[in-house]
């Protein structure tokens, strides 16, 4: 038992680790160097694909960080889910990726729109 909860815990730290990668480099670092481009232009931030580009980063991240950290707790916890759930989750996963590529190309046309 007490092995048991040892690699539990282990898993945890591990699952963790991932969701706080994916949150410092998609959250900080990412408007650290959009706050650089937009020293050199502050006309970026008037945009409206720009303005498109926030909106859809910020519901983005925080999705794919909840779905990393539902998975992450599924899995410490062993819970024995069905196909159904277990597609679901992996789905709802895929699908803020996705969301997350589509802002990322939204905020490069929009620094190219800038910097014409």
């Amino acid at each position: 038992e007490i092995s048991e909860c040892l690699v539990g815990s282990e898993m945890c730290i591990r699952d963790r680790s991932y969701v706080h990668t994916h949150l410092f480099v998609l959250g900080m670092f990412a408007f650290l160097v959009i706050a650089l481009f937009g020293c050199q232009k502050p006309e970026l931030f008037k945009q409206s694909t720009f303005k498109k580009f926030f909106i859809l980063y910020n519901i983005s991240l925080p999705f794919m960080a909840v779905m990393l950290l539902v998975r992450g707790v599924v899995q410490v916890q062993g819970a024995e889910l069905t196909k159904a759930a277990d597609a679901m989750i992996s789905g709802f996963a895929g699908i803020s990726h996705i969301l997350i590529g589509i802002a990322v190309l939204v905020l490069f046309r929009s620094l190219k729109k800038c910097f014409e």
